[in-house]
């Protein structure tokens, strides 16, 4: 009797045991791709990755800053994981009575008479928009950099190919940006890396790629987006500028859904696992395991998802 491949085993069992099939994987980007996006959507599909992937994450966090936490919900009806940095409740709070001291702070919000349109009616700039602008101003650029970032992760403990998989993704986007703003690689400052819970994605989705090193990979066309949005530099483009410089070579289309629908760091790794001349084709053999990530944003008429299919060839 033939036997069936079962990928939801005990984190335990070697790789060799997990994954003796495997051979290729199709991602289907439907809502879009970002960081966390990934990292849920692979380890839907290999629950043996969680734990891999939240060893690692300690191994580059402060123990204060919090940790990476998993769980499920729906998008749209379907069933998905997702991930996040959850920090600890004394930092929350430390947070929280910040934001209202620099509610006191605020002038009018009418002082700031920015009005974008869009299909869905008009954008204005919110309390929490505000808020959010003036706390990337407090971070120290010095811990931002793209030397410090590196040097944070090779100073770690985190196992070598690991190391090298997520300098090379942070390499990406650092000469993303670099071209963009026309700086040195010295000289680039991560606005989208500021806060920790992004360098957590570099990490956890080299993780996840070292551990899956003797597989192929395949992806959708991606969803172009469209509008602008709120950056570090005002308003951009989505495509966001650092987010098309490191795609060029990939397919995209339109479904007519505006926003960013897929981040710079999403496209940093889209880019270090796929050559987009060069890709497989997705239906390459027997189909063996999917799995499903969710995004925070909400669309109408679309699922915010990102899918992984496992095939044997």
């Amino acid at each position: 009797m033939a036997q069936t491949l079962d990928l939801k085993q005990s984190p335990a069992v070697a790789k060799s045991e997990l994954f003796p099939e495997l051979s290729h994987i199709h991602l289907d980007v439907v809502g879009g791709i970002a960081g966390d996006m990934f990292i849920a959507c692979m380890c839907d599909t290999f629950p043996v990755l969680e734990a891999k992937v939240q060893s690692a994450i300690k191994q580059v966090l402060p123990a204060q800053i919090g940790e990476g936490k998993f769980w499920a919900e729906t998008n749209a009806g379907i069933g998905v994981k997702r991930f996040k940095l959850t920090e600890p409740a004394n930092l929350q709070a430390s947070q929280s009575q910040n934001q209202l001291q620099k509610i006191k702070l605020l002038k009018p919000i009418k002082s700031m008479s920015i009005e974008l349109k869009q299909s869905a009616g008009e954008i204005k700039p919110s309390v929490s928009a505000i808020i959010s602008k003036d706390a990337d101003l407090s971070h120290s650029h010095q811990h931002t950099t793209y030397k410090a970032l590196k040097n944070r992760i090779d100073s770690s403990t985190l196992a070598e190919p690991i190391k090298q998989i997520a300098a090379s993704i942070l390499k990406r986007l650092a000469i993303a940006e670099s071209k963009i703003h026309q700086l040195s690689l010295d000289e680039v400052h991560f606005h989208e890396l500021a806060d920790w819970d992004s360098l957590m994605d570099v990490v956890g989705a080299a993780t996840i790629i070292s551990e899956l090193k003797e597989v192929s990979w395949s992806v959708s066309k991606l969803p172009y987006g469209g509008g602008v949005i709120q950056s570090a530099h005002g308003l951009i483009p989505v495509p966001a500028p650092a987010t098309a410089e490191i795609l060029v070579g990939f397919s995209f289309f339109s479904d007519g859904i505006l926003g960013e629908r897929i981040t710079p760091t999403g496209a940093a790794i889209l880019a270090e696992l796929i050559d987009p001349h060069a890709q497989p084709a997705c239906a390459a053999g027997r189909m063996l395991k999917t799995g499903y990530g969710g995004g925070q944003k909400r669309f109408a008429g679309c699922p915010n998802i990102l899918r992984a299919v496992a095939f044997k060839k």
